[in-house]
């Protein structure tokens, strides 16, 4: 192990208990120690790195309608259905001579698009055949997940065709069915007890589901639900979101500007299912719990990648070498620094805004999240090295994970496993790849800075 050595002046003083291997202990700082003491420092660990897939993860609550088609030769394509349930705000007053016009999906962007935004994006429009709720009989009874689909009818109630405008939020219509526009009056103009009422048309009408239709490109889109504004205490409601209209007229009027609007309640409820097209791929067998696939067997790349739940794990095998310098060692700080394969990122395949740090085992089970000294969680921010968007990379404090591993060796070795948040990996698409370059360079590095000291004459307890 390659180690560089800064004689330090003066004495050590630290809080953090040390141990020998014969089971000696101190607490430095509280017996003082040999002025020879020393900082040094090392980034050559043999690091192995690997793509795992997480089973689930929860893709509800986060109050955004994200659809799409990613499409990546490399890792494996993801399409997107999108799950919202839908109900009414307010119930105009029907009579038996009210006429249907015609029932309209008005659908406005956030902004948050993927891809060539030059190219029209189509999408299909389905009617839900089963409620939209999660299963009681999950560990997460309130989420659903990205591996969860409801059964839908197969004729769609219509198709949309979105150019997306990344500088501007343009609303969009589709004239959906008008077998469903008429039923829907009909029912209100009879008084049917399945829409008498916003709860039980909630039960009568499933909601609507949405898959892309356009896959020959990467692209992905976020739609508003609900924009509120405040004005004098009042809660006003944007019209020009995501919402079903349905238009209607009376002979007296002859006007067929009236409708009545349809839009997303239980928001909590909406959520996204991705379905995996990764046939052909390195990672189509990464099925089973606990597999793995190392960066050697991969073409030397490990993969995190939205929707699809790919995430990149990394062992530490020689970390216990440390005690090789001494038996008597104390560890200052520790750094983990990734940086995405050169050319691997474009506006197409973006990359993820954040990172998170989780402790898992050789069976890839999610011990906890990594915390630092402090308890909070670790995270590592997309940075860039200048200001053109060039050497992007992320860093993580890992302190108290190489402190523990330390000082508590063990067989059954934690492993780290570096992943996007669920809010992130279900409203957007991005892919990481990593390049490990068989001695991996700069690409994975981890930077360890330590203390030695020479073992005192008198222990404490």
């Amino acid at each position: 192990m390659k180690l560089r050595q800064i004689i330090a002046a003066g004495l050590i003083a630290t809080l953090i208990a040390a141990c020998d291997r014969n089971g000696d202990s101190y607490i430095v700082g509280h017996v003082l120690t040999d002025p020879s003491s020393t900082i040094g420092y090392t980034d050559t660990f043999n690091l192995k790195m690997s793509t795992v897939r997480l089973d689930s993860f929860n893709t509800s609550g986060y109050d955004v309608i994200h659809m799409g088609y990613y499409k990546d030769t490399m890792a494996g394509n993801v399409r997107t259905e999108t799950y919202i349930p839908l109900t009414y705000y307010s119930r105009p007053e029907f009579n038996s001579e009210t006429i249907f016009d015609s029932i309209v999906l008005v659908v406005k962007p956030n902004g948050n698009w993927s891809g060539d935004t030059l190219l029209p994006k189509t999408f299909s429009i389905y009617e839900v055949a089963a409620d939209i709720e999660p299963n009681p009989n999950n560990e997460q009874p309130f989420n659903l997940f990205n591996n969860q689909s409801i059964p839908y009818k197969p004729t769609p109630l219509g198709k949309m065709t979105v150019t997306p405008s990344p500088k501007g939020k343009l609303v969009s219509y589709c004239r959906l069915s008008d077998s469903l526009g008429q039923s829907w009056v009909d029912m209100l103009n009879n008084n049917d007890e399945n829409i008498e009422s916003a709860s039980k048309f909630e039960v009568f009408f499933k909601g609507i589901m949405i898959r892309p239709e356009t896959d020959n490109v990467s692209w992905g889109m976020d739609f508003v639900t609900v924009s509120n504004k405040l004005e004098t205490g009042k809660q006003i409601v944007d019209a020009e979101n995501f919402e079903i209209r349905l238009y209607y007229r009376t002979p007296e009027d002859g006007e067929d500007d009236s409708y009545m609007v349809f839009r997303p309640e239980k928001r909590t409820y909406m959520f996204t299912h991705f379905i995996r097209e990764d046939q052909g791929t390195v990672f189509e067998n990464l099925d089973i719990d606990g597999d793995f696939i190392p960066s050697e067997q991969s073409n030397n790349v490990s993969v995190i990648q939205a929707g699809s739940g790919l995430a990149l794990r990394i062992e530490i095998p020689s970390l216990t070498k440390l005690h090789d310098v001494t038996d008597y060692i104390n560890m200052l700080d520790a750094r983990l620094t990734i940086r995405p394969k050169e050319n691997s990122f474009n506006d197409t395949y973006k990359l993820p805004k954040e990172l998170y740090v989780a402790i898992t085992d050789q069976s890839n089970e999610l011990l906890s999240n990594l915390t630092d000294m402090s308890g909070a969680r670790v995270v590592g921010r997309l940075t860039y090295a200048d200001n053109f968007d060039e050497d992007p990379y992320y860093v993580f404090s890992v302190s108290a994970f190489i402190r523990s591993r330390m000082l508590h060796p063990s067989d059954d070795y934690n492993a780290l496993l570096i992943l996007a948040s669920n809010q992130e990996s279900s409203t957007s698409f991005f892919r990481l790849l990593v390049d490990d370059k068989t001695t991996f360079g700069d690409n994975v590095q981890l930077q360890v800075y330590y203390t030695t000291y020479l073992k005192p004459d008198k222990c404490e307890d």
